[in-house]
């Protein structure tokens, strides 16, 4: 008799309705789904962050040295419609001179260096710049430079500073 209870009953049990079966594949997709696209929000975020961040410090390293050149320039030589390519010079304490050239090179500003004549070191200053927003011009003892980093991702991100320098004169 015991073991015709435990037959019965396993004869009474059901599995899952094919109805349920979908409702639940289908819950789990859209878990799934949320769980996925939360997780890319998170790298395009941090993605954008990043590229960001760099076309700041590319625009900060720009005013940095654009400013301590300019300042330091006794003869300024700016070129073309935009400014570029930018030539400063000056002769130090020590009677050392030092040339400085500022050019934009595709999507590059680059600065070359001499002391004395001698061949000069070529330095990227902006990696990602933005030809056709950087600009430069002289303006009686001031130069005027508008400097744009633009980097291209997912989505465009750039900064853009305008800043005046007054040369010191001495």
């Amino acid at each position: 008799m015991r073991k015709k209870s435990i037959i019965s009953s396993l004869n009474c049990q059901r599995g899952f309705t094919l109805v349920e079966v979908i409702l639940v594949l289908g819950v789990l997709l859209i878990l799934a789904v949320v769980i996925t696209m939360s997780i890319a929000q998170v790298f395009t975020l941090n993605n954008n962050g990043t590229a960001h961040m760099t076309a700041v410090k590319e625009v900060e390293n720009a005013v940095h040295y654009l400013t301590r050149d300019a300042q330091m320039a006794q003869e300024i030589k700016a070129s073309g419609p935009d400014g570029f390519p930018l030539v400063l010079s000056w002769t130090q304490w020590n009677g050392d001179r030092i040339d400085v050239s500022y050019r934009i090179d595709s999507s590059r500003l680059l600065r070359s260096h001499s002391l004395n004549g001698n061949p000069p070191v070529e330095t990227v200053i902006v990696a990602h710049i933005d030809a056709g927003s950087t600009s430069c011009r002289a303006v009686d003892k001031q130069l005027v430079f508008i400097i744009s980093s633009v980097l291209t991702g997912f989505r465009k991100q750039g900064e853009t500073r305008s800043f005046t320098i007054v040369r010191r004169t001495g």
